[in-house]
Parts: C-alpha cells; structure tokens; sequence
C-alpha cells in the first residue's frame, strides 16, 4: 500500500461524462489531446468550474498534459511547454519522447540513453520553470 494509504484516481478522455467522474471521484484528469499552449486553457477552465460548482476545492483536483522535448515540436511563442501549460493550471506533465501521434514527436533515436538523455535536455530547459 501507499505512505498515505490510499491510491491516486486519474480519468482519461474529453467526454463531458470524464470531467464529471473526475469532479465526483477523482484525483485528477487526463486529457490526452491538448498540446501545451493556448488550446488546452478553456478545456482546464472547464473542469475548474465543474469542481467550483459541485462545491469541490479546484486546488485537490490535478490535471496532466503531455509535451515533447523542446525542439521536436514548436511551442506558443516560443515558450516551453512548462511555462504553456503551467499557465492554464495543468499540474502534471508527462514527457513523451515515444511518441508521434498528434501533437507529439518521437526523438530521433531509440535507445534508452537517447531517452533519458532529451529527458535531461527538457529537464535542464525547465527546472527553473517548476
């Protein structure tokens, strides 16, 4: 068992029944489609309001957005994805080197030292940030 004794519960999706599940039961949310950036704040406004008005505290429900390195894909402005999505309230953010679906690009390489060397590049980017 966790420290706490209990178990983080995510929902993943945009249907409308998602925000509502998250609200109800959950810890946080999930949304897979938004890239960091000015697209995704009405999306986390959304869910802010749903947790305001069932009464619940906005700051205990979190909320995750997943990012590329830096340079495998353009941010708003010039701003890295933290600083994006750190503005629209998101608390989480997955980095996705693995990927190249939607907003998201694969690395160029493939081994795992190629990995963990972009989670490093993106992490000496943005700790200044978190």
């Amino acid at each position: 068992m966790p420290p706490r004794r209990a178990i983080s519960i995510w929902f993943g999706g945009h249907a409308e029944v998602t925000l509502r599940r998250v609200v109800e039961w959950g810890d946080g949310w999930v949304p897979m489609d938004y890239a960091p950036g000015d697209e995704a704040k009405p999306a986390f406004a959304k869910l802010r309001a749903r947790a305001e008005a069932a009464g619940r505290d906005t700051s205990t429900v979190a909320a995750s957005t997943h990012g590329s390195p830096p340079g495998s894909v353009p941010t708003p402005s010039g701003a890295t994805p933290s600083a994006s999505v750190k503005s629209c309230g998101v608390s989480h953010l997955t980095l996705a080197t693995y990927s190249g679906r939607g907003h998201l690009r694969r690395i160029a390489g493939r081994t795992l030292a190629d990995h963990l060397a972009a989670v490093r590049r993106y992490w000496d980017a943005v700790a200044d940030l978190l």
